[in-house]
């Protein structure tokens, strides 16, 4: 589920030097498992990503108007100690508890507090997802850059993010971040990040999108064949048709569309199991 990449031969100090260098659009159908430096995500109060303070404030404004849709378990005894938290959840309780000001305190600051004030330990999945979460307050790189996407995504997912090296990532665990950051900030994806929602989308044989990914189509339909292409309009029909069928009883062709389908809703049970967990069978 990490990918297996060859790591960097480098040490750690060593791979803390090296800045991720820009990629073009053109050049992401191209990437390979190689070993790339990305952004760290606690290195959040860094000054090269610190932006202007009224850029910080207009995300979290929009947090603390939906803190009340927040579910009951966010409010439980535990809340940060488990592993199936969403980011959106740590987020609100965060802000509704301090505000925006947390954007502010430096990882070991935020979990002294925390452990303090709710009596709790915090995981360090949870640790994860709310630096992530932090970071997209603070910074739009991911939407404009396709490293930061994947790591965060690997964050918002409960993975563990290997920064000496590219990870694998499904489709949906990029359903779920992209969900989730959507209702931390709302912003549109660079062309970057786009292919490499695509190039992921190709490699697991899709020819249409579900949304939120379909902002990727376009890209997805320059990577495919263009005979394949026109079938995406009665994929999507036969998706939908399926919106609510028992997939128990669903008996589906091993021909394209078959295919197609099955991945499609594996990518939507695994969606709905992080978003709604009760069990750790059911992840």
């Amino acid at each position: 589920m990490q990918g297996s990449a060859t790591p960097y031969d480098l040490d750690e100090d060593e791979l803390k030097s090296i800045l991720p260098k820009p990629k073009p659009h053109q050049q992401v159908e191209a990437l390979t498992d190689e070993s790339i430096p990305s952004v760290n995500l606690a290195a959040l109060d860094s000054a090269e990503i610190a932006p202007p303070a009224a850029v910080a404030s207009a995300p979290s404004k929009q947090g603390v108007e939906k803190v009340a849709a927040l579910p009951q378990r966010a409010k439980d005894t535990g809340f940060f100690a488990s592993t199936y938290s969403t980011p959106v959840e740590l987020d609100r309780a965060l802000i509704e508890k301090y505000g925006v000001e947390w954007l502010e305190w430096e990882p070991e600051t935020i979990w002294a507090t925390i452990q303090a004030d709710f009596g709790t330990p915090i995981s360090d999945v949870s640790r994860e997802k709310i630096n992530a979460a932090k970071l997209l307050h603070l910074s739009d790189s991911f939407w404009r850059n396709w490293e930061v996407f994947e790591k965060v995504t690997l964050a918002f997912n409960g993975i563990r993010a290997l920064f000496d090296r590219v990870q694998d990532l499904t489709i949906g665990q990029m359903l779920h971040a992209v969900i989730q950051a959507g209702e931390i900030r709302k912003e549109q994806f660079d062309e970057e990040v786009l292919g490499f929602i695509a190039l992921k989308c190709k490699e697991e044989g899709l020819i249409w999108l579900p949304a939120p990914l379909d902002v990727a189509q376009d890209a997805l339909d320059g990577m495919n064949p263009p005979e394949v292409v026109p079938l995406k309009k009665e994929l999507q029909e036969r998706w939908e048709a399926l919106a609510d069928a028992d997939w128990s009883k669903v008996e589906l062709k091993e021909d394209l569309y078959g295919v197609h389908l099955a991945r499609l809703a594996a990518a939507d049970r695994y969606l709905n199991a992080v978003a709604s967990p009760e069990t750790e069978e059911d992840i």
